[in-house]
């Protein structure tokens, strides 16, 4: 499973490895792995896994138009198709949605 990087730019369209949620960078993070559900996001034409699962702790569920910031590591995503995760993991444990 290839992991999306900081090399994202504002505009780049990512998408849930273990849901249906997909997103657009509104402010690429300063550093780390954006991850949804638990897993790191895939870029939008990439496979998504036959096995991916959503962790329990990450099953918040996302809502198309809604915009989720970490402010810590300086990511702002806005949710573009609805899944049922959306806790965003950047950089080494930072969480916000």
């Amino acid at each position: 499973m290839e992991k999306v990087r900081t090399m994202t730019k504002p505009g780049t369209r990512l998408k849930s490895a273990v849901c249906d949620t997909e997103a657009v960078v509104v402010r690429p993070p300063s550093a780390g792995v954006i991850s949804c559900g638990g897993a790191p996001m895939l870029a939008i034409d990439g496979a998504r896994p036959e096995d991916g699962t959503i962790d329990p702790a990450f099953a918040a569920g996302s809502a198309v138009g809604k915009r989720y910031v970490d402010t810590d590591g300086g990511l702002e995503m806005l949710c573009t198709k609805a899944g049922a995760a959306f806790r965003l993991i950047i950089s080494q444990g930072s969480r916000r949605s």
